[in-house]
């Protein structure tokens, strides 16, 4: 396997310059290649971590607007060509430089960043999680969240941000595939309307092998029953960063890929993000229209 270049900085919280206090309480990596992407995690305000230096429930309230900041510009960093910080333009994760810009538009400030460090690896995640460990403590990293949104959270995210949802964008759309049971229904992440049918199912991370194998089953029948019935186009959104590392995931990916009749996105290409919210503003019609 190639080992990708990385670019990483620690988040670092220093509240009071006369104190010096200083905690590292998170991780921001820059992943470079043909598709250039990033991956943080900031501890909560809420974790044991941080409670040293609180003297007060506003110095609680104060970390948690310096994170909402710095999430906010990282989660949409990938949405747009540039971000705007203090006036200054900070270059989107599509440029190399990235990392460094970040770095420097966050000087000076309460939550900063280190200087970025490079690296090689064969693992983006393990090597995350490796330097996370050192130098915020494993302890810390809220597995609940598993660093990262699910693919469904994090699409349904883009389309919130990019006012598609519920205007052109329908999700949890419940499908009757017997018209004589209304009372059995499948599930589908998400609808919008392009002359026919569009939906969007998300590649979920699955532990249990029966699992797995229901989630197949009920997809197999809801494919087949929307294209037989609606001749709908079926886009089935998935992420290589959790498709490589995960041997049942590549099986599931590998047997959709093989029909004709379904899409497969990456959801960790950016570009290709774009361009189905690109598509689905400008063709998709009004939900209002959904049938």
């Amino acid at each position: 396997m190639e080992r990708k270049p990385v670019w990483y900085s620690i988040i670092r919280y220093s509240p009071d310059d006369i104190k010096g206090e200083i905690i590292n309480v998170g991780l921001i990596m820059h992943i470079l290649g043909e598709e250039k992407k990033i991956k943080y995690y900031i501890i909560k305000e809420n974790s044991p971590k941080l409670k040293s230096i609180y003297y007060s429930a506003l110095d609680q309230e104060l970390y948690k607007s310096y994170r909402e900041v710095l999430d906010f510009h990282l989660s949409n960093s990938m949405k747009n060509i540039c971000l705007n910080i203090d006036s200054s333009n900070v270059i989107s994760p599509y440029i190399d430089n990235f990392l460094e810009e970040l770095y420097k538009a966050y000087k000076g400030k309460a939550l900063y960043l280190s200087k970025p460090q490079f690296g090689l690896t064969k693992n983006v995640e393990n090597l995350f999680n490796a330097i996370f460990d050192t130098y915020i403590g494993k302890k810390y990293l809220d597995l609940a969240e598993k660093i990262t949104k699910s693919t469904k959270s994090y699409i349904k995210d883009i389309f919130e941000n990019r006012k598609l949802l519920y205007t052109k964008v329908l999700p949890n759309v419940e499908i009757n595939p017997i018209n004589d049971l209304q009372s059995i229904t499948l599930k589908i992440d998400f609808k919008f309307k392009n002359g026919h049918n569009n939906y969007i199912q998300t590649l979920p991370k699955v532990d249990e092998i029966n699992k797995q194998k229901d989630w197949i089953f009920r997809n197999d029948y809801l494919f087949n029953h929307l294209k037989i019935h609606e001749n709908a186009k079926i886009n089935l959104l998935y992420r290589s960063s959790e498709v490589e590392n995960d041997v049942n995931l590549k099986g599931i990916l590998s047997h959709y890929l093989k029909n004709e009749n379904i899409t497969a996105i990456d959801a960790n290409n950016n570009e290709k993000i774009v361009q189905l919210c690109d598509n689905i503003e400008e063709h998709a019609e009004d939900i209002a229209n959904l049938a």
